[in-house]
This record gives C-alpha cells, sequence and structure tokens, in this order.
C-alpha cells in the first residue's frame, strides 16, 4: 500500500497546471516547417525520424507524496498526472522543433483553422499534409523562432 502526503505540493501544481493550459492557448503552437529545396521523400524521412526521437522524450518521474487521506492523495494523484501529461507535450513539440530545426527545416505560423485541416486524421494523412506544406513556397508568410 501506498502512503501519500500532501503538505505544500497541491499549490504548485495547480499553478503548473494552469500555466501549461495556457501554453496550449497561445497562437505559437500552430505551426508547421517548411523546406522547399528538399525532396518528397526527404520530408518523409525527416518528420518520420524526428517523430519517433521526439516520441521518447518523457519528463522526470515526480516524488511520492504522503497523507492518510485517500481523497487528498486521489487529488494529488490527477493534478500531477495533468501535469506530467502537459509536460510531456510541451517537451515533444520542443524535441520535435529543435530536430526538424537540426536538419535545415524553418518553422512557419498557420492559423487554427489551418492547423486542424492540417493536423485531422491519421498519422499517415497528417504527415502527407505536412510533407506537401514543407515542400510549398512561404513567401508572405510568418517566420517564426526555431
Amino acid at each position: 500500500m501506498r502512503v501519500f502526503r500532501l503538505a505544500a505540493t497541491a499549490a504548485p501544481l495547480l499553478c503548473a497546471t494552469a500555466a501549461f493550459a495556457q501554453d496550449a492557448d497561445d497562437g505559437d503552437k500552430y505551426n508547421f516547417f517548411s523546406q522547399p529545396t528538399a525532396t518528397r521523400e526527404q520530408v518523409l524521412a525527416d518528420l518520420d525520424e524526428c517523430r519517433d526521437l521526439a516520441s521518447t522524450v518523457r519528463p522526470p518521474q515526480s516524488g511520492y507524496t504522503y497523507t492518510p487521506n485517500v481523497a487528498a492523495a486521489a487529488a494529488v494523484g490527477i493534478l500531477q498526472g495533468f501535469t506530467k501529461g502537459a509536460q510531456r507535450r510541451h517537451m515533444f513539440d520542443a524535441a520535435l522543433r529543435k530536430c526538424m530545426n537540426v536538419k535545415g527545416y524553418a518553422r512557419y505560423a498557420m492559423t487554427k483553422e489551418q492547423a486542424k485541416v492540417v493536423y485531422a486524421g491519421s498519422w499517415k494523412e497528417m504527415r502527407e499534409r505536412l510533407t506537401d506544406r514543407a515542400l510549398a513556397p512561404t513567401e508572405g508568410m510568418t517566420r517564426m523562432e526555431p
């Protein structure tokens, strides 16, 4: 049986969860990678390689919390789960951006509506749309920092 301690961990977790939820709403979230001089096969291979690499990134393990109160332990566990999920998504995005940047791709902004179309469906479908975007001209588009 695990015993949990609530202590002062709930308040920082609530703040961290709110901060990560705010990150998800940022316009910076909607982007694509571009390298018009690449071949289609190269872009497909780079997307797969960077996605595989980024999927191995994990946030650090959190410590155990002690409390004899089961409800408090459940609340802390739920908050830690939300925080860990948000951290993992943030770390995945950062690792993917870094990998694609190292491979010579530039990052460009797109609207939320464009992102819904590009990122809809299975990985195979998304991969094809992302490749089309990567090979398309980018004149007049907003280039983002890596």
